[in-house]
């Protein structure tokens, strides 16, 4: 798997700018989703993608900028790593 997935890039192509907590759902070839805020800066629109670095454990190359609707942008670009737990659930 960790082969499969390295060096995939994959653009961000929607916001989620009310969404506090995230459920797991099955896997979807769909771009992918951001959320940011920070202070009185809440995105509602977003450019840019993340480069898959290593699958096992999770690596992202991250940059993408943000821009909220009154025009203020962030910028957000690093590499992030995570931790994840498998859990085995049916998809609904």
């Amino acid at each position: 798997m960790n082969r499969k997935w390295r060096g995939r890039v994959v653009s961000f192509a929607r916001v989620h700018s009310s969404r506090k907590t995230w459920n797991s759902r099955c896997p979807q070839a769909s771009p992918a989703a951001i959320s940011v805020r920070a202070d009185n800066f809440t995105a509602t629109s977003a450019t840019g993608s993340m480069t898959v670095l290593n699958a096992a454990p999770l690596r992202l190359r991250i940059d993408v900028t943000t821009s909220s609707s009154s025009g203020e942008t962030m910028r957000i670009a690093g590499d992030a790593g995570f931790t994840y737990q498998k859990v085995d659930a049916n998809c609904t």
